[in-house]
């Protein structure tokens, strides 16, 4: 299973995996923090936006869109 990965560049190793989301074309998927860091949100090849909590991984919400999310302008 893919996943998102949130690494400590210091340590060299992942910190936090974010995992819901659909990415089975390999594409580059980016993903993003949210406004006031405890979120992470990231794109899906499943038509979806997903919020995950930083600390817990857990998804928050899954917002519908209409083809892939690929990225955030």
């Amino acid at each position: 299973m893919l996943t998102y990965r949130l690494w400590d560049t210091r340590a060299g190793r992942a910190i936090g995996r974010f995992k819901g989301h659909q990415n089975t074309a390999k594409n580059f998927i980016r993903c993003t923090f949210g406004p006031s860091e405890s979120l992470v949100i990231g794109g899906s090849e499943d038509g979806n936006v997903y919020i995950w909590d930083i600390e817990t991984g857990f998804v928050l919400q899954k917002l519908p869109h209409k083809g892939l999310v690929y990225r955030f302008a």
